[in-house]
């Protein structure tokens, strides 16, 4: 390795434009996971239904994997958090990173 290409490697961090997308991204995983749905009437707590994939797998297709698995794992764990789904959070935390994960990059 050059120094030049160390200098670049060096350079190339996190920007505030990666950090904008993904706030927005994980903020639009919560909002579509919390407020788009439909629960199920089954057992008390039942389930649910809804579109927080939506937002996750655009992300992960437009913007890459790592954005996607960051928008998945804190949008949707966030849910469970502040819903009463407290201990599928991990769970869900781990499914859904990897779920991200799983999406071809389609990024260059």
């Amino acid at each position: 390795m050059s120094t030049n290409q160390a200098a670049v490697a060096a350079k190339k961090g996190y920007s505030t434009k990666e950090l904008v997308l993904d706030a927005m991204f994980i903020a639009l995983t919560y909002v579509f996971t919390a407020f788009v749905n439909v629960r199920l009437p089954i057992a008390a707590n039942g389930g649910l239904i809804h579109l927080g994939n939506v937002p996750l797998f655009i992300c992960a297709i437009l913007l890459g994997k790592r954005t996607g698995m960051l928008a998945g794992a804190f949008g949707m764990g966030l849910f469970d958090l502040l819903s009463g789904w407290t201990a599928w959070a991990p769970f869900t935390f781990v499914i859904v990173g990897a779920m991200a994960r799983s999406q071809k990059d389609t990024t260059a």
